[in-house]
């Protein structure tokens, strides 16, 4: 094979690589997709009764505020790390300040057994969480897919994370119970439980995509 030949050969398998998107675009349209996602929930199952009463609790701001910044800190830092060599400090910093504050909260609400049905284990907001955070997971994990991520336990790790914790948030904002028993085993521990469960499958299934 002369020189030539090997030349139009490699030319031949050449393919157009298409340009990495925008970190900060990606996290704007996943922003805006997954408020679509948690109106739609809101209008779908309803908004808890008493959110007017229960936002003049301040652990509830704070909660809600926590809950809404940290999806989305950790989706930008899978969004980052999809890109090979990239990182981001303030991210992963802003991320590790909202677990902590998270933390936080959930043990301030220790002792809350106010509004509660201790018998009913109301399984119907572990069927939300789950649906939501699949919804949340398939945006995220189609923007992450148009980059190149090389380290696809921690990319895919962070991505379910984020998407259950949305699914937290939108728990919150639709379910009226306060016990902390019924927040968390339906609301806290599927955010912990997804991911865990969820991470080997969806590497399992990039292994047979890719």
């Amino acid at each position: 094979m002369n020189i030539e030949t090997l030349k139009k050969n490699l030319i031949e398998d050449l393919k157009p690589v298409s340009p990495l998107a925008n970190t900060n675009k990606q996290l704007y349209r996943y922003l805006i997709l997954c408020c679509s996602i948690i109106i739609f929930f809101s209008y779908s199952v309803g908004v808890r009764e008493d959110l007017t009463s229960a936002s003049d609790n301040i652990l509830y701001y704070l909660e809600l505020a926590v809950l809404f910044v940290l999806p989305f800190s950790i989706a930008y830092n899978a969004l980052v790390l999809a890109i090979p060599g990239r990182s981001s400090v303030i991210s992963n910093f802003l991320s590790l300040i909202m677990l902590l504050s998270w933390t936080f909260i959930i043990f301030s609400n220790l002792g809350n057994n106010t509004n509660s049905n201790l018998i009913e284990p109301h399984y119907d907001c572990m069927i939300i969480v789950m649906i939501a955070t699949v919804l949340f997971s398939l945006v995220l994990a189609s923007m992450i897919s148009k980059s190149y991520p090389t380290k696809y336990t921690y990319t895919y790790l962070l991505t379910l994370l984020s998407s259950s914790s949305l699914g937290a948030l939108t728990l919150h904002i639709v379910c009226p119970i306060t016990s902390f028993i019924h927040l968390f085993y339906m609301h806290y521990l599927p955010v912990l439980l997804v991911p865990v469960i969820a991470l080997p499958i969806v590497l399992y299934l990039i292994r047979k995509i890719y």
